[in-house]
């Protein structure tokens, strides 16, 4: 190669040699290939295309005061999805593209991704809200609860607290760039 000629950068990694190595030994080549049964076309760039989840808000999930306490969280549960694969599809599917790490939640370790939504409430505009979400594969054991939560932030529990959606539909959008929106309508 001459001097004139540029080169490009070499590999890196965000990470420690060691993390990723752990990382990449411990992925389940299913996760890796998508769930079984779930059918995830692509457009030219191999990224899926639109996909969308919708549910009707409940009382506890447009964080209103019921007989318990309030669910900081959004239950992500089958909704619209003609699949019972809800429990696997938000992790492999719908948040696929999601950097995904180590958490805790009630002293419990779970995957968590940092996800920012562009976020709609009744044709208002709230711009771009980041929001936590979970993963537990053994949530499922108890009743049945979904695996994948998302996790309110405190601009969107002040909102929800301050209205009430309950019975509103909620919809969860990833478009084909892989960006994610919210409405609730």
């Amino acid at each position: 190669m001459s001097e004139k000629e540029a080169r490009n950068p070499p590999f890196g990694l965000d990470m420690p040699y060691a993390e990723a190595l752990e990382r990449f030994i411990g992925t389940d080549r299913q996760e890796a290939l998508g769930a079984e049964g779930i059918e995830t076309p692509t457009n030219r760039k191999g990224m899926p295309n639109v996909l969308t989840w919708e549910k009707k808000l409940s009382t506890t999930d447009a964080q209103q005061q019921t007989s318990g306490g309030l669910v900081p969280y959004l239950r992500l549960t089958s909704g619209n999805l003609s699949s019972a694969s809800f429990q696997t599809w938000f992790r492999q599917t719908f948040f696929a593209n999601c950097t995904w790490q180590a958490g805790q939640f009630n002293n419990k370790p779970v995957e968590e991704a940092h996800v920012p939504f562009t976020v709609s409430v009744q044709g208002i505009q709230l711009g771009t809200v980041l929001f936590k979400a979970t993963h537990d594969g053994t949530r499922q054991d108890s009743h049945n609860a979904p695996n994948t939560w998302l996790h309110w932030p405190p601009q969107m529990e002040a909102v929800l607290q301050n209205n009430n959606f309950a019975n509103c539909p909620l919809v969860l959008t990833r478009d084909a760039s892989g960006a994610f929106s919210m409405e609730i309508q």
